[in-house]
């Protein structure tokens, strides 16, 4: 979860409030080919919301309210490089799915007797996503077969979800730094 506060000053002066949440759950399962690579599939359901407001003079004058989820299935495939108990690795995945935006909120427009209040809302339809994600990163070893993960990447992503006003949405990039936790099935 993430709030932002800004102030904006000038001629006028403005409040721009933000927070939003965003939670993202990535099981995955991999199969080693040889001793260093890894190829893997990897679920991907990533619930998120967020809520801005706009306030002058201590009246909020607009509000923008959305909440997003993604569902989806992709790959990737990782190396590992031998080093000790810590694992090096780089990783590259591309995953895809389904994704679904409702938004809501209004504005106040004009001043005096010609002041008015527009409120909006819209559910998407058809929305679709697609990842593009290169990390690199270490493991350490907790026992045999597990490992805990630490790395950070950088994700090219592009959603597209179509609004009845035939309004377009799309984020592009973003970087990341992820913990995770790994449990490795080794035949003996």
């Amino acid at each position: 979860s993430r709030r932002r506060h800004t102030r904006l000053q000038g001629d006028w002066s403005s409040d721009v409030c933000s927070s939003d949440l965003n939670v993202s759950l990535n099981p995955s399962l991999g199969w080693f080919m040889g001793e260093s690579s890894l190829l893997g599939v990897q679920l991907t359901i990533n619930p998120f919301g967020g809520k801005t407001t706009y306030e002058q003079n201590g009246t909020t004058y607009k509000s923008d309210r959305s909440n997003s989820y993604n569902i989806g299935l992709g790959g990737y495939f990782r190396h590992y490089l031998k080093w000790k108990e810590l694992l090096p690795f780089v990783q590259i995945a591309l995953n895809g799915g389904f994704s679904n935006l409702k938004t809501e909120g209004y504005y106040y427009e004009g001043s005096g007797p010609t002041a008015s209040k527009t409120t909006y809302n819209g559910n998407s339809t058809g929305g679709g996503y697609l990842n593009s994600t290169f990390t690199v990163g270490l493991t350490k070893m907790i026992n045999e077969t597990a490992g805990l993960d630490f790395y950070v990447g950088y994700t090219y992503s592009y959603n597209k979800n179509t609004f009845k006003q035939d309004r377009k949405s799309t984020r592009l990039n973003s970087s990341h730094l992820v913990i995770s936790y790994a449990v490795f099935c080794l035949k003996k």
